[in-house]
């Protein structure tokens, strides 16, 4: 009988301890929307590197790439294609083709991409953008035709501060401005033809 007693008090304590514990606090809709989007980034980014994986192409995340030259010499050497991840920040018409302005970041560089697309491939690419009506990020795979890097081009201004003109032009008469170059901020400059593509996938909830 001491036995039996004995198992229904370890299954009482059991149950109230159980009872014991705090439940877990419900999300708010914010933090249940940053865990989506968390899941999602995951998705787009590994989506993006299967398609980079497929066409063996050279990535941005490519840590053996510290100057241009290497991909320069990547790209004629191994015939390699190149995979940017970036924002279309415009589309143009040239003859019968389409072009990419898309923004991004290779190899630690801020980068500019002009990206050819045929009417057949752009007519693929179009039904993704369809829907979108801002802020379109994707993965590009391109045959690069031109590859250069150049320094930023920044303004240097200084305006008059004559207290004592009567005009804002008098003022500003020994105003002076010129071009310069951040050494220290490299931009990367690619041309190429598009290959494949992955059009990033967004919460519902932003309208697209």
């Amino acid at each position: 009988m001491t036995k039996y007693k004995l198992i229904i008090y370890l299954t009482v304590i059991f149950l109230i301890s159980c009872n014991d514990k705090k439940k877990e606090p419900e999300k708010s809709q914010y933090e249940i929307r940053t865990d989506k989007q968390e899941q999602l980034d995951t998705l787009n980014q590994n989506e993006g590197f299967a398609l980079s994986k497929k066409f063996d192409a050279i990535i941005n995340e490519d840590t053996t790439i510290k100057f241009t030259y290497q991909i320069q010499e990547k790209v004629n050497r191994d015939n390699k294609s190149l995979s940017i991840t970036g924002y279309i920040k415009d589309i143009t018409l040239r003859d019968s083709n389409y072009i990419l302005k898309i923004y991004g970041v290779f190899a630690n560089y801020e980068c500019f991409g002009e990206i050819l697309v045929s009417p057949q491939k752009f007519y693929e690419l179009n039904k993704k953008l369809a829907h979108k009506s801002s802020s379109i990020e994707g993965c590009f795979i391109f045959k690069p035709t031109n590859i250069k890097s150049s320094s930023m081009l920044t303004i240097d201004s200084q305006l008059s501060t004559d207290d004592n003109a009567e005009t804002v032009e008098d003022a500003n008469a020994n105003a002076s401005s010129e071009l310069t170059y951040n050494f220290h901020r490299v931009l990367l400059f690619l041309k190429g033809n598009l290959i494949d593509f992955y059009i990033y996938k967004k919460l519902p909830e932003d309208n697209d």
